[in-house]
Order: C-alpha cells, then structure tokens, then sequence
C-alpha cells in the first residue's frame, strides 16, 4: 500500500514538474521575445511543445516570433496549429495578417471576421483589417474599422494616418488635415505623417502650408524622396522654379521615378528656351 501511495506522488509530482517546465519554457521566451531575441525564444519554445504537444501556448508564441522574423508561412503553420487544439481571437487575427502578408487576401479576410464573431469590438483585429482594407482601395470599409478601432483605443497613430490617406481618397481634405494632426500630436517624427497633411494642403491649394508640411518631412528624413517632389511640385504651382529644379534633383537623386520626369521636362523647357 505504501509502495502504491509513493508512485502515484512520484507520478503526480512528476507530471507537475513537466507543466511547471513547460509554463516557464513559455513564460522565459515571452521575456525574450520583449527584449528580440527571437532565436533564442524558438529554442525555447521547440522545448516546451516537445515537452506538451497538446497544448496551444507556445506554438501561438512561435507563431508570432516566426511572424516578427517576417516568416509568415512557418508562422501560419505555426498559428494553425494552435487553433486546431484552441480557438481564440488573438490567433485568428495574426494568422489573418500572416495571410495578408503573403497575398492571400481571402484567407485573411476569412481569419479576421472569425476574429471578430469571437471578440466583436476586438481592437487588434479591427485594427488590421481597416489597414488591409486601406491598401486594397476599399476606404470606406477602411474607414468603418478603423473608426471602430480608434473608438476603442485613441492613442495609435498610425489608425490617424491611414484614416487621414483614406479621407484625402474621399475628397475629405479638411478632415484628413484633422487626423493628420491627431497622428502628429501622438508621434511628430514621422515624415509620412507631414507629407500626408502636406498633400492635404496641395489638394486644398494652399501650396505654402504644403512646402511647410514637406519641409518638415524631410528635416526628419534628408533621404524622404517624396517629400522633395512633392514640395517641388508645390514650388512649381508657384512658381519658384529655381527651388523646383533643385527638389526634383534631390528627388530624382534618392531614385524617384517622378523627380526623374520632373527634371527630364525641366531641361527640355531649358533647351527650347535656349
């Protein structure tokens, strides 16, 4: 009877060893997936579903250090696996911008609305299909989700500045000028942000507050191409030729593609006159 009772403790506090081992293998990479090293996190990941198979944790937690590393297909598989032993919002939403990230926009699509018939208000997921959305050209949905998102959560910029790049789309400058500036007040480093209200601007025909925008953007980036044709382009409407010509150089420089027909046009002009 003795004998008995000692196995099945030894067997008990073996079995809990094991999930103790398997929650810290878990707990340890999610330390170092904080700090980016990945590497050293699948190692211990590859652990813990050695250890338990069965369960979902670490193969989500590889799933997005595979997606961090910008493997998406290991990370699909990585994600599928854990949604065929547990079903949740989280896993749905990244394996839908894995899929996205591949070019599979239907199965994207797929994942992010099982994502959100779990977690209807799930930020993350309504985040990321509004993006989607953007890139696809359908900027009213784009608008929809991302106004939901921000409804949950005001303080992501970027949502900011794709809704201002959707707006601007529409015809809405006056309120792509609005985002512009909320994506400003939250982050003032990015030259994206400045060149969109710059482009705001040009569209609304005050070509002066468009050069400051652009101007701005490119104090942040002296390598930002499109804020040296843009602003040349805005130089042009008035007729600063001499600053034109030389932000379409720098454009056509940084490898522009529109600054390099700029300044082809401008020294065609140059020789008819000559």
């Amino acid at each position: 009877m003795k004998k008995k009772l000692l196995l099945c403790v030894t067997i008990f506090l073996t079995i809990n060893s094991f999930a103790q081992d398997y929650n810290s293998y878990c707990a340890d990479a999610l330390t170092l997936i904080t700090k980016k090293n990945y590497k050293e996190a699948i190692i211990l990941l590859n652990n813990a579903i050695v250890l338990h198979p069965e369960r979902d944790t670490a193969y989500n937690n590889r799933g997005y250090v595979k997606m961090c590393l910008h493997e998406f297909n290991a990370a699909i598989e990585d994600y599928t696996k854990g949604i065929s032993i547990h079903k949740n919002p989280y896993t749905y939403c990244f394996r839908g911008y894995c899929f996205s990230k591949v070019g599979d926009t239907a199965k994207a699509f797929l994942d992010y609305d099982s994502s959100l018939q779990m977690e209807p208000n799930f930020y993350l997921t309504l985040s990321k299909r509004g993006i989607l959305y953007h890139y696809l050209d359908s900027v009213k949905l784009s608008i929809n989700d991302i106004d939901r998102a921000l409804a949950i959560d005001s303080s992501q910029a970027d949502l900011y500045y794709f809704r201002a790049k959707d707006k601007n789309a529409l015809g809405d400058y006056h309120g792509a000028v609005e985002d512009s500036w909320s994506a400003i007040a939250i982050d003032s480093t990015r030259p994206s942000y400045y060149s969109t209200i710059g482009l705001s601007f040009q569209y609304l025909k005050d070509f002066n507050l468009a050069i400051q925008a652009y101007t701005v953007a490119i104090s942040w980036d002296s390598t930002y191409a499109l804020g040296y044709y843009y602003r040349g382009f805005c130089q042009l409407k008035l007729n600063h030729c001499e600053l034109a010509l030389g932000d379409f150089k720098k454009a056509a420089d940084l490898g522009s593609s529109d600054g390099k027909k700029m300044l082809i046009l401008f020294e065609k002009k140059i020789e008819l006159n000559e």
